[in-house]
């Protein structure tokens, strides 16, 4: 019986994880157009200055297959702000949403 019961559980985690596999390759395929990649010239890590004075430093990636851009502020004073950016294409547009330390939020859109 526990030899019948552990082949259950064995066919039951291999089609989970096979349809996991195939929801993340259809993901990724939606967000492959030209239009979600508009801001990759913005990934990476950037020290960010104000004349010589180091104002902080960002942290940008790209993430959930390339449907997301993940913003991470932290400032030299202090201050810290995250934003989640993504290009919605229903509306054409991209959007994003800015939280910080101090409680301040930020939609934009365009």
């Amino acid at each position: 019986m526990k030899h019948a019961a552990l082949k259950a559980g064995v066919a039951l985690l291999m089609s989970v994880t096979a349809s996991a596999h195939a929801q993340s390759n259809v993901a990724a395929q939606r967000c492959s157009s030209p239009e979600y990649r508009q801001f990759d010239f913005w990934l990476g890590e950037w020290d960010v200055y104000q004349g010589d004075k180091l104002a902080g430093r960002n942290s940008i990636r790209s993430i959930l297959s390339g449907c997301a851009v993940s913003e991470e502020w932290s400032g030299a004073s202090g201050f810290t702000g995250s934003s989640l950016n993504f290009y919605n294409s229903s509306t054409k547009r991209w959007h994003q949403t800015w939280i910080d330390s101090q409680g301040q939020s930020l939609a934009l859109d365009g």
